[in-house]
């Protein structure tokens, strides 16, 4: 599916909810356990839980609700991406399942569409806060803090 054929962020939202699968709502998406990604970040599964209860590695749940980290979000599978704390932390109060969703969400670009999260890939923290902006009114919850 490509990023224009996403449908609307409440009926993503409604399907994660019911059955907690994120490949309904992001087909091809590659998602690691705490194992795996403890293997590719070359550090200890403490160290993974820990920075995933800091906000720094984004980690969603699954139904059996187990810890599952989408490949995607780490830079050059080898590192957490830099400013993923800013998103979760700050832009998504806490919430990793919610970043996940903010961080798949097209923005427009020259080139036609791109992901939230190649901005913040890129370090294009300007458009990232934009894209904020646009994604908390569409939420209708205010400014990111």
């Amino acid at each position: 599916m490509g990023i224009e054929e996403m449908g609307p962020l409440e009926e993503k939202a409604a399907r994660l909810i019911k059955t907690g699968d994120w490949a309904d709502i992001y087909p091809g998406l590659t998602l690691l356990d705490i194992k795996d990604a403890a293997i590719l970040l070359c550090l200890p599964q403490t160290v993974v839980l820990q920075w995933i209860g800091e906000g720094k590695l984004l980690a969603l749940r699954n139904s059996a609700h187990q810890f599952r980290i989408p490949l995607d979000t780490l830079m050059d599978r080898r590192a957490a991406i830099p400013g993923m704390a800013h998103v979760i932390n700050q832009i998504c109060k806490g919430y990793h399942n919610l970043a996940w969703l903010f961080l798949i969400q097209p923005v427009p670009d020259e080139d036609g569409l791109r992901h939230v999260l190649d901005l913040l890939k890129e370090g294009d923290t300007d458009r990232l806060d934009q894209a904020a902006l646009i994604w908390h009114e569409r939420l209708g919850t205010g400014p990111p803090s």
